[in-house]
């Protein structure tokens, strides 16, 4: 298996290579016209740098927005760490490790339930 994902990155990598020898003179005019204002790069820009630049851009802000997604959901772990903690249980104990019972409150090892008030508030 890997030596067929080694085949496939290097297949990859030099097809890219030969796109960027084969097109590396040629260019293209920029410009930009929103109405409002105009403007033009000075001199022509290679085709192979404005690919090569719109996939890094592309790729940074798919790394962003998943970098952001991550941190998230970290976050989200985080919490619900704390709130077990707070509960009594520890990130190691599973529900399918409790007994088969309906309440998991009731399993070896956890907090007691809270006791419930009577409608006056008081326990």
């Amino acid at each position: 298996m890997t030596y067929a994902k080694l085949t496939a990155a290097a297949l990859a990598l030099l097809s890219i290579v030969c796109f960027t020898v084969q097109n590396s003179s040629r260019t293209t005019e920029l410009s930009l016209d929103l109405y409002l204002g105009a403007w033009k790069l000075v001199d022509p820009a290679p085709i192979p740098m404005l690919m090569w630049g719109s996939f890094a851009l592309g790729a940074l802000g798919a790394w962003l927005y998943n970098f952001r997604k991550g941190l998230a959901l970290s976050r989200r772990v985080r919490q619900l760490e704390q709130e077990m903690a707070l509960a009594g249980r520890t990130a190691s104990s599973s529900p399918s490790s409790s007994s088969s019972s309906s309440s998991p409150s009731s399993s070896p090892g956890t907090a007691p339930a809270k006791a419930s008030k009577d409608a006056d508030g008081w326990a």
